[in-house]
Order: structure tokens, then C-alpha cells, then sequence
């Protein structure tokens, strides 16, 4: 099990991506705000029936995506070593936290990426479709927000720390 004093030399980078996932998923917001308060006085007359199957299918592809790539990324933290020497434990440590961050980020990059798109789709052609495939989207997203929990969990799973 991955003792405190363990995980507080890993908890900076927590923070950090705490941030990152934060910040992105307020980008969606605001972004849905804009589409559905300020865009209604600018909409333009287009007829553009096929961009919310294809936004759709785009954002399904990019949720499954946003679990494969870090899973993929997963692979690269090497076993935790028994050896006693603090400096060795840190280094292991903190390469495990970055690969957790660097999983996390791929993740809610390709989430917000694809809850833009639907949004824009929205935008353009006020279709529920885009809304809804949104909605699932941000809410992927924020069950992707790194907490101390999941970040111990996530590192005691792949380094075998008991």
C-alpha cells in the first residue's frame, strides 16, 4: 500500500493535473453557455442535416479512444522495486505519477475535444443530438477529475505496491 509519505512526493503533480481536468471541462462550459445564450441571436440559415450524426460518431469514437490511449500509456510503469533506497523509490514514484497525468490528460483532451465538436454542431443546426452526445461527454470528463484516491489506487494497481 502506498504510504503517505510516498504519496506526498506525488501529490504535487495531483494538484497540477487537478487544474489541467478543471480547466478543460470550464472550457466545455463556457463554450455551452456561449452556444446556448449568446449564439441564438447569430444564428445563421443553414441546412447541414448530416453534422450531428457525424459530430456524434466523431465523439464516441474520441470517448473510446480517451479510455484505450491510456490504457495503452499504462504499460509503461515498471514494476515497484523492494529496494530500500529512499532516492530509487522517489524516482519510481514520481515516473508512475507521470504516467498517471500523462494518461489522465490524453483522456479529458480527447473528451473535451469531442464535446466541442458537438457543441459547434450544435451551434450551427440546433440538434438535441448534439446536446445529449455533450452532455455524456462532460460527464465522462468530470468522472475523469484526479482525486488522491484514484491517483493511490491507480499507482499502487500498476507498480504492485502492497
Amino acid at each position: 500500500m502506498l504510504s503517505d509519505e510516498q504519496f506526498q512526493i506525488v501529490q504535487p503533480k495531483l494538484k497540477t493535473l487537478q487544474i489541467i481536468v478543471a480547466a478543460m471541462a470550464g472550457g466545455v462550459m463556457v463554450f455551452a453557455f456561449v452556444t446556448n445564450v449568446i449564439a441564438p441571436w447569430a444564428q445563421a440559415a443553414m441546412n447541414l442535416s448530416m453534422l450531428p450524426l457525424l459530430g456524434a460518431v466523431a465523439s464516441f469514437f474520441s470517448m473510446i479512444l480517451s479510455f484505450v490511449m491510456p490504457a495503452l500509456a499504462a504499460g509503461s510503469v515498471p514494476p515497484f522495486s523492494t529496494d530500500d533506497r529512499v532516492d530509487q523509490q522517489q524516482r519510481q514514484l514520481s515516473g508512475a505519477a507521470d504516467v498517471f497525468m500523462t494518461g489522465r490528460l490524453i483522456r479529458v483532451a480527447l473528451l473535451e475535444g469531442g464535446c466541442f465538436l458537438n457543441l459547434m454542431v450544435y451551434l450551427l443546426e440546433e440538434s438535441q443530438l448534439s446536446l445529449i452526445v455533450t452532455a455524456i461527454g462532460l460527464f465522462l470528463l468530470l468522472l475523469a477529475f484526479p482525486t488522491a484516491f484514484g491517483m493511490r489506487r491507480w499507482i499502487e494497481a500498476k507498480t504492485a505496491i502492497r
